[in-house]
């Protein structure tokens, strides 16, 4: 993979699509390559370790893991950088901004079963992943994560939060709700649910998304 990017030129992202800013970002030949400031090392002994630990990270994104995925150190006279590598793939996020308004709930249908496999992962796996539509695709007719974060722990709260958050707008209140209430009973059992907190985290609100994201969870079997 490094080899096919080598011979081509590096375009800079401005506008990135991820669930958290990347400090570089750059485009080349089909892929997305990104690095950190924290993902710079002073001795080379130390950035392979920190190599090591993300690649074991990414590996435990299971069915999520994108195909054409890669992670490199690129070692200087003094230094070492990680670098996180994904194919450029159009994210959900990107998708349903640019939908027109007829299909959008196909979109959050979309997103919805993305972010119910997610939760799954989460649940499953000692693996950080923040929901972000920006953070996923679909890569020959499954979902993959985009994101390079793989290490903060995600709180139950955060969780919520997050899954709520692309029904806040009036207008798709109802679209969302309805495809979390599809998605989650197919992708999560009732251990998935007690091990995320997700219910605990949900406390007695009572808005219309809630309701039903609670309803959902509650068909979990």
């Amino acid at each position: 993979m490094l080899e096919r990017i080598a011979g081509h030129h590096m375009s800079l992202v401005t506008g990135f699509e991820g669930h958290v800013q990347n400090a570089m970002s750059f485009e080349s030949a089909g892929f997305r390559l990104h690095t950190r400031a924290e993902w710079r090392f002073a001795g080379r002994e130390r950035g392979r370790e920190a190599l090591r630990e993300h690649v074991r990270r990414a590996a435990r994104l299971g069915p999520l893991l994108p195909d054409g995925i890669a992670v490199a150190l690129a070692v200087g006279d003094d230094d070492a950088a990680l670098w996180h590598i994904v194919p450029a793939l159009k994210s959900l996020g990107a998708e349903l901004r640019g939908a027109a308004g007829a299909e959008r709930a196909r979109h959050l249908q979309r997103l919805a079963s993305a972010y119910a496999a997610a939760l799954r992962l989460l649940a499953r796996e000692d693996v950080g992943l923040g929901l972000d539509p920006h953070a996923f695709a679909e890569q020959d007719g499954r979902w993959v994560y985009l994101g390079d974060r793989l290490r903060e722990p995600v709180s139950a709260p955060a969780l919520i939060d997050a899954l709520l958050a692309p029904g806040r707008d009036s207008g798709e209140r109802d679209a969302w709700s309805g495809a979390l209430e599809q998605a989650l009973p197919l992708a999560l059992t009732r251990e998935d649910v007690a091990a995320l907190g997700l219910e605990q985290a949900l406390g007695a609100a009572t808005g219309t998304v809630e309701e039903r994201v609670r309803t959902a969870l509650g068909r979990c079997s």
